[in-house]
């Protein structure tokens, strides 16, 4: 087993990037996804989280297992944040290293596009704009 530096040397071209958002979801490097997503530099992953209230330290544990750890992650609560990250969370993820930056997902696809293309160390973790009908999920 050997680390690999998921960051090193980003090109332009192996970089993840949000191209197109809607309601529904997001286009990531020309892929439709109709799900929440976990953005990192170089990949993306469907998030098994739907609502807000699904965020705790576990639905985002998967960002202190990288190497290298990422500064910031942006967390998209979807259309508005009319509530907070629990205080819990952000000291966990302060204690590894990790700064929470919690916006609404527009902002949050905004911010991971710019910062990715400045070579910044970033991840993100972003809800739809509306939340999923349940049986859709």
């Amino acid at each position: 087993y050997s680390m690999q530096d998921i960051l090193a040397s980003p090109s332009r071209a192996s970089m993840t990037i949000v191209n197109e958002f809607d309601e529904g979801g997001f286009v990531i490097n020309g892929t439709v996804v109709r799900n929440s997503v976990l953005l990192l530099p170089k990949n993306f992953l469907i998030w098994n989280t739907t609502e807000f209230e699904e965020i705790d330290i576990k639905s985002l544990d998967l960002f202190t297992y990288l190497y290298p750890t990422v500064e910031t992650l942006l967390v998209g609560c979807g259309k508005t944040c009319s509530k907070r990250i629990p205080i819990d969370v952000i000291q966990y993820f302060k204690l590894r290293g990790i700064v929470i930056e919690q916006m609404n997902s527009i902002d949050a696809a905004q911010t991971f596009n710019i910062l990715i293309a400045e070579g910044r160390n970033i991840g993100a973790a972003i809800l739809p704009l509306e939340p999923f009908p349940s049986n859709m999920q």
